[in-house]
């Protein structure tokens, strides 16, 4: 499993991006990664389409992938199987609105147990980044089944990694339990 990471800013400083809108930018953002990952040739070729759920995939290639964004970075995941990823921006939101309608029972007790605004902050992101990555790996998004799933103790069938890609970003990878991270590339180094 290889995660790549974008820099937005010097993303969108590049001779790469040329979209206006910020959601044009991430998807042309995601798109860079995914063809920077394939290489040129095999992203060409590639015949792209959508799971039921909306999920997408290269058809008859071996590798899954799902790409992510937040704030200034994008993220992508190649892995050989099912892969979901989220980063987040930790920036002010209504947690403890969020907490109460989208945690289940248990994460919402250990939530509220949370010592002080800190830890319930870090907590809180790293939740919720865990309920949207399994989601994406789940392809479904954040249903009713993957909000009402305890991400620490109901998932026996998968993985969660978590990594810092900078200060202030919470990054969270659902995998197969065999998976792990064997490369990180900052696409931007060296190019």
């Amino acid at each position: 499993m290889v995660l790549y990471i974008l820099d937005m800013n010097r993303f969108e400083q590049s001779k790469y991006c040329t979209e206006l809108s910020k959601h044009k930018k991430h998807h042309a953002a995601g798109q860079f990664l995914l063809r920077h990952a394939l290489g040129e040739e095999a992203y060409e070729k590639a015949e792209f389409a959508k799971s039921e759920h909306g999920k997408p995939y290269i058809k008859g290639h071996p590798i899954h992938y799902n790409i992510s964004h937040s704030g200034q970075y994008a993220v992508l995941v190649t892995a050989e199987a099912e892969v979901g990823v989220d980063i987040q921006e930790k920036k002010s939101v209504r947690m403890d609105a969020m907490a109460k309608r989208f945690f289940s029972t248990e994460e919402w007790q250990a939530y509220t147990m949370a010592d002080g605004e800190e830890e319930r902050e870090k907590l809180f992101f790293y939740i919720w980044c865990r309920k949207e990555a399994y989601g994406k790996y789940l392809g479904t998004g954040l249903s009713t089944e993957v909000l009402q799933t305890n991400v620490f103790s109901d998932l026996t069938d998968v993985q969660f990694i978590e990594y810092e890609a900078a200060e202030g970003y919470q990054i969270s990878i659902c995998c197969g339990k065999e998976e792990s991270i064997e490369e990180v590339i900052s696409v931007f180094e060296g190019l």
